[in-house]
C-alpha cells in the first residue's frame, strides 16, 4: 500500500490534526506575550510621568527653584511617548511567528 510522505504512515482519511494544534499553540503564545508587553507599556507611561514629576520635585526643593519640576515631567512625557511609539512600531514590523 502507497501512503503519502507527509502523511507519518497514517492511513488515508485520517486528518492529521497535531499540526493545526501545534500552529494554535503558538499563536497563542505569541498572542500572549504580545498582550503582556502591551500591558507592561500601559503601566510604564504613568509611572514615568510620575517618576518625572518627582525627580523634578525633589530637584525643586533641593535647588530652591519652581520650574524645575515642569521641565522634568514635560520630559518623562516625552519620552514614554517616544518609547510608547517605538515598541509599538517594533512590535507592527515582526510578523506572527
Amino acid at each position: 500500500m502507497n501512503v503519502p510522505v507527509g502523511d507519518g504512515g497514517k492511513r488515508l482519511g485520517k486528518p492529521d490534526r497535531s499540526a493545526a494544534k501545534k500552529m494554535n499553540a503558538r499563536v497563542q503564545a505569541t498572542t500572549v506575550l504580545r498582550g503582556g508587553r502591551y500591558i507592561a507599556m500601559a503601566t510604564q507611561l504613568p509611572f514615568a510621568i510620575f517618576g518625572g514629576y518627582a525627580v523634578g520635585y525633589g530637584l525643586d526643593y533641593y535647588f530652591g527653584t519652581t520650574w524645575l519640576r515642569i521641565f522634568c515631567l514635560f520630559a518623562a512625557i516625552i519620552g514614554a511617548f517616544v518609547q510608547l511609539i517605538l515598541q509599538v512600531l517594533n512590535d507592527q514590523s515582526k510578523p506572527l511567528e
